[in-house]
């Protein structure tokens, strides 16, 4: 694991206060898993166990970029007034932004075509473009399949052919990156010296941003076990976060 962490706090004139954060980090092995030994969601079962290179890669949970930034900003009170400039006095602005690229995924064969014979069958297609991304961006089609091919036979011996590991490896591509911007208004209401209500109103994904999930597992297959290109290889079915939400809270502190 290696990474390269950054962060500015800055505190402004009349309270203003946030944070910048930048991390860059890259996280290679050959097996990924949880704490509890679980496998992630985007990790791939029944990989070659006689030639651990094939394996080693970009981790299931390598997040290569991660940047974020919050601020907190005091209202301008309105000194003079009754009843109601009271209602305007006492509030505070916030904001959280998160940004990050995408998690690493692995685009395979479905089926046995290496007659594995095993309860994890896997199979890789050919690369064959190296020179750019392979991903359609913010597409509901996200994987590009002209990158890839299926492999052809491999000749052993004269008139003995056989079916051929492909040259992509495991987490080549990475999936869509993650945008998240939460934004709210806090005011305190002092009552008495012990007694303050707190009234926020929060706005979560305020931009409404799409955050597609990785594709499925059966959306990494590209090819079928017989050569066919898969209809849905690299289709986008869900997300990875909520769209937006508003929330309404009322606190009594004491």
């Amino acid at each position: 694991y290696h990474s390269l962490q950054t962060s500015i706090s800055y505190s402004a004139p009349k309270g203003i206060t946030g944070k910048v954060a930048y991390t860059w980090s890259h996280s290679i092995d050959d097996s990924s898993s949880a704490v509890s030994g679980a496998a992630f969601g985007n990790s791939v079962s029944g990989l070659p166990a006689f030639d651990l290179r094939l394996d080693r890669a970009d981790s299931d949970f390598d997040l290569r970029n991660v940047f974020s930034a919050n601020a907190v900003a005091p209202l301008p009170n309105i000194e003079r007034g009754g009843i109601y400039t009271a209602i305007l006095r006492h509030w505070t602005f916030n904001n959280i932004f998160s940004i990050r690229s995408g998690i690493p995924f692995t685009p395979i064969i479905g089926g046995d075509p290496l007659g594995l014979l095993g309860s994890q069958p896997f199979a890789f297609p050919d690369r064959v473009v190296h020179n750019r991304p392979c991903t359609n961006g913010h597409n509901i089609n996200y994987i590009d399949s002209s990158c890839f091919a299926f492999p052809t036979p491999y000749n052993y011996a004269a008139g003995l052919n056989g079916p051929r590991l492909g040259t992509s490896r495991r987490n080549t591509l990475d999936g869509p990156g993650f945008f998240f911007w939460t934004t709210g208004l806090m005011k305190d209401q002092p009552i008495t010296d012990r007694l303050r209500a707190q009234f926020q109103i929060q706005a979560f994904n305020v931009s409404n941003h799409t955050n597609f999930a990785n594709p499925a597992s059966a959306q990494t297959q590209i090819y079928n076990v017989s050569g066919a290109l898969s209809s849905t290889a690299g289709l986008l079915t869900s997300t990875a976060a909520q769209g937006r939400q508003l929330q309404f809270a009322l606190k009594l502190i004491f």
